[in-house]
Order: structure tokens, then C-alpha cells, then sequence
């Protein structure tokens, strides 16, 4: 006490106390959820007085989290601040170290303010989540439920494989990333940020959305009669019939009665979600955020874009379908048409994120680095999987499942490709071969976005194009924008390279509009 006497100021230990308040405000809401789960609320600990020379302050409670690099402190540090600590023997449920009475350990504690939002975070995580989960798993763990599930979804939907997984990365779904290591915030911040550098501003990533349009409609007219009719009518009422205002009045009646969509701008991507998530940490200690806040605008208009022009369309054909062709509710065509959007389009949400895309069962950040652009390849991939579902290798399945895959793959990648090509300001390398560029076009059509759902796959196939391998890893871009740094042909050529490397290094968007200066200046 005679050290903090001596360096904290009145206005410091008032900051205290209200951290002290802040976590104190949880606490009510802390032991119902413990007395409604468990039975008996949690044992409390007392506020203790601070005599200071500035006043008598009321005291509080404040987390303990120990220093990694032991046992002990991994051990506390994973039950309290890290949920879900075990993957295979344990039922899916969120951390609540702090609903424990103290113990007698000892060890070295971390003094960082990050701990204060950690915890916020945690509880927050708990308070609104552990109750939910606990009643989930407890049906899914039900021998008949597991039975049901298995014989009509199949082994891939059994409780072990998906449902018990997809629960427990929801218990730690969380921004919370202080118990990461500093190569694994390393691997983080480079994944961001290159989705930021790579796809912000950038044109052609704009214009691409629109192609969400061939798998929707794919999927759509495997569901329902009569899909080009219902396609047509929700693309003329979410363009409002050429009126303005009648297009915003559509837009938002969506927005009122279906959350998912209120909610596409922010969770239909993984990476965009958790630009969002580290830009809010960082303004609430305090940080510079202003360069985080421009990448994630930049990102944010491509969720809108998608939002707009392609996922509104779907959701009114899919809605409307549902009740003129299905005899479904108001509720179950929303529900209908709000899935057909995420298996269409993908989404940032757990339940829709593969495995890899997670990071494992830990959550692993170098994983996560190794499927950026991961998404809609993944979300292709899996509409190509489910439609050779029950197929026969006969005429009219076969049939079936090339009508499909055109939509699910080869016209998006035609689509693609005049897209590039327009950009380029040709159709074609006037110094490639025919028989080169043809090869190239169709390996493209049929097997790059397929494969593109694949890890280490997608970024080999190009070679059999006739193409350099297309590395799509965080780590690998970066050493090869440090090689071209290196390899400089002249003094334009390195400034424009220092320019890369430092809107990387920021998290800003515009690659595409760096490239498109330099070669203008170069007269190209």
C-alpha cells in the first residue's frame, strides 16, 4: 500500500473503485444464473475498505489471472479466462472460474488492464450464453435424439461429430484473445490485415458479390417449383420497381423480421467479424483506432454490397417460395429463406464455419491464417458435395448433377473471369498460346473453385492451369511482399513496394488502387 500511497492520485483510485463498481454491476445477474443452474448461488467475496490519503474507498472484487509459462498459471488461466477447456470428454459449457471461492495458491498474477476487459468479456460470454448451450446439449445427448439425427441427417450430423463441436465453439465464441501468445496475435493481426489490404476497395471484389446470385438460384431450384419466377419477382421488389424509397422500405421490413439479416453485415464473413471485435477492443483501452476503423468500413462495403444486391433478392424468393409453394407460416419462410441465404452465400457464424476456418478445437491462429478467401470456396464446395447426394451413376443423374454444378461453379467462374478479364482491358494473353489459354480456362471452370474448399489443394491447382501456384497463406504473402521489397527493379518499383508493406502493416485497404497507380505512372 505504501507504493500505491505514494504514485496514485485521487483520480486514480476513483478510476479503481469505478473498475471495482463496473464488475461488481454482474454480479446479481452472476448468482441467479449459478442458483437456476446449480442450485445454490456462488460464495461471495467481500468488499474490504482502501484507507488511502485521499479518502476511504469501498473496495471491490478483481479477477486473478496468473502468468502463463507454468503449469499452475496455464492451468488457472484456461479455467478462467479460456472456456470449453476440454474438447472430448466434457459437455460443452462457457468458463465461470470467477463463480469459485478463492483458494490458497499462489503464484505470479498479471497485473495488465487487459484483464478487466477479458473478464467483462467472459462473464458477458457466460451470462448470455452457458444457460442456452447446457439446455442444447442436454437434448442433443438424448439416445433417441441422437438416433433421429443420424438417420435423417447421416453420421456427418451425429452429435459427436457436429453438434457437440458446434456447441462448444459457441461456449468460446469470444473477442477475447489475452491469452494468446504473441506469435499466435502475430498470426492474427496478418490475417486481418491482409484481408483488409487484399480486398478493401478493391473493384473487382465489388463487382464479384453479384455471383452469389448462380448459387442461390442453384439451390433454389432444387427446392422449389417454379424458381425463375419467384427470382424474377424478388429482383424487381428489392429494386423497389425502379422507386428509391420503395427499395429502402423493402430493405428494411427485412431488417424487422429477420435477424439473420440484420445481422449479414457483420457475421456473413469470418474475418470481417473479427476486424469488428479487435477495432472494439481497442477503443475501449483507449488505442488509436482510426487506421482499424477506415479497414473496416472498406470491409463492412462488401458485406453491404452482398447485403443489398444479392442477399436481400434471395431472401424475398426464397420467402415467398416458401409460403405460395411449401403452405409454409410467416415464421417458417423467414426461417426458410434466411437458410437458403447462409448455405447459398456462407456466414461468419460458428455453425457455418468449417472446422479448419475455426482453428481447430483451440481455435489455432495459424490455421485460421491458412483459409482467407476461405468462405464462399467452402460454401461452394459443400453445395457440390450435398448434390451428389443419393445421385446414381446414370444418364439422368449425371444430368442432374452437371445442371447443378453449372450453377454452383462453372457459371460463378465465368462470371469471374470475364470480370478479370474486363479489368484487365482484354479477354486474353495476347502472348499465351491458344491451346495454353484454353487449358487454363477450363481447368479453371472445373476444378478451381471446387478445389478452392480444400486446404493446400486450392492453392496448388493453378500449377495444372499452366499457372504458379496461388499461395493463399497469411505468412506466405508476407514473405513474398518482403522478396519483391528485395527484388526491386528500380526506384519506383521500391517506393510503391514500401507503400504495400506499410498499409499492411496498418491494416488499410487498397491494393487494387496502389497497383492501379503505379501502373499508370508507369504508363501501362
Amino acid at each position: 500500500m505504501a507504493v500505491l500511497n505514494q504514485h496514485l492520485t485521487r483520480a486514480d483510485w476513483v478510476f479503481v473503485q469505478g473498475i471495482w463498481d463496473t464488475i461488481q454491476t454482474l454480479w446479481p445477474e452472476i448468482k441467479n444464473l449459478e442458483r437456476r443452474l446449480v442450485g445454490v448461488p456462488p460464495p461471495e467475496i467481500e468488499r474490504r475498505q482502501v484507507v488511502t490519503p485521499h479518502g476511504t474507498f469501498e473496495g471491490g472484487y478483481f479477477p486473478v489471472a496468473f502468468m502463463s509459462g507454468t503449469n499452475l498459471g496455464a492451468k488457472i488461466r484456461d479455467s478462467e479466462l479460456m472456456p470449453g477447456a476440454s474438447e472430448n470428454t466434457t459437455k460443452a459449457t462457457t468458463g465461470h472460474g470467477w463463480t469459485n471461492a478463492r483458494t490458497k495458491v499462489t503464484g505470479k498474477i498479471q497485473l495488465g488492464i487487459h484483464i478487466i476487459s477479458s473478464h467483462l468479456d467472459q462473464v458477458i460470454l457466460d451470462l448470455t450464453h452457458r444457460e442456452a448451450i447446457h439446455a442444447a446439449d442436454k437434448l442433443l445427448r438424448q439416445t433417441e435424439v441422437k438416433t433421429v439425427m443420424r438417420e435423417i441427417l447421416g453420421d456427418e450430423f451425429s452429435y459427436e461429430r457436429y453438434w457437440r463441436p458446434w456447441l462448444k465453439h459457441l461456449a468460446r465464441d469470444t473477442s477475447n484473445t489475452e491469452s494468446l501468445q504473441a506469435h499466435e496475435m502475430f498470426a492474427r493481426k496478418l490475417r486481418i490485415n491482409y484481408t483488409v489490404f487484399k480486398l478493401g476497395l478493391r473493384a473487382s471484389t465489388l463487382i464479384m458479390q453479384i455471383a452469389g446470385h448462380f448459387n442461390a438460384f442453384g439451390l433454389l431450384r432444387r427446392e422449389i417449383p417454379h424458381a425463375a419466377k419467384y427470382w424474377v419477382n424478388a429482383l424487381f421488389e428489392a429494386g423497389g420497381k425502379g422507386s428509391l424509397a420503395k427499395a429502402k422500405e423493402v430493405y428494411n421490413l427485412i431488417l424487422l423480421r429477420s435477424e439473420v439479416m440484420r445481422s449479414r453485415v457483420i457475421v456473413g464473413d469470418r474475418d470481417l467479424r473479427d476486424t469488428v471485435r479487435d477495432t472494439k477492443k481497442m477503443e475501449f483501452l483507449g488505442k488509436n483506432v482510426s487506421s482499424a476503423k477506415f479497414g473496416r468500413w472498406a470491409l463492412s462495403l462488401i458485406a453491404k454490397i452482398q447485403l443489398i444486391f444479392v442477399d436481400v433478392p434471395i431472401f424475398l424468393a426464397a420467402e415467398a417460395a416458401g409460403k405460395e409453394e411449401m403452405g409454409m407460416t410467416e415464421a417458417q419462410a423467414v426461417i426458410f429463406a434466411e437458410g437458403l441465404v447462409r448455405r447459398s452465400q456462407g456466414s461468419g457464424n460458428s455453425m457455418d464455419l468449417s472446422s479448419v476456418q475455426q482453428g481447430g478445437a483451440q481455435g489455432n491462429e495459424w490455421m485460421k491464417a491458412m483459409t482467407m478467401f476461405f468462405s464462399y470456396n467452402n460454401t461452394q464446395g459443400n453445395q457440390v458435395l450435398d448434390s451428389l447426394q443419393g445421385k446414381k451413376f446414370n444418364i439422368k443423374d449425371t444430368g442432374a448433377f452437371l445442371a447443378d454444378y453449372s450453377f454452383f461453379a462453372i457459371w460463378p467462374a465465368a462470371y469471374a473471369m470475364a470480370v478479370h478479364s474486363v479489368g484487365r482491358g482484354r479477354a486474353a494473353d495476347e502472348d499465351e498460346p491458344l491451346d495454353a489459354q484454353v487449358r487454363r480456362q477450363l481447368v479453371t471452370l472445373l476444378l478451381g473453385d471446387t478445389l478452392g474448399a480444400i486446404p493446400f489443394a486450392r492453392d496448388a491447382w493453378p500449377i495444372m492451369a499452366g499457372r504458379s501456384p496461388r499461395m493463399s497463406f497469411a505468412y506466405k504473402m508476407f514473405l513474398d511482399d518482403l522478396a519483391d521489397l528485395g527484388h526491386s527493379k528500380d526506384e519506383l518499383d521500391t517506393m510503391f513496394d514500401i507503400i504495400r508493406l506499410g498499409a499492411l502493416a496498418k491494416g488499410l485497404p487498397g491494393e487494387q488502387i496502389i497497383d492501379l497507380t503505379e501502373r499508370t505512372l508507369r504508363g501501362e
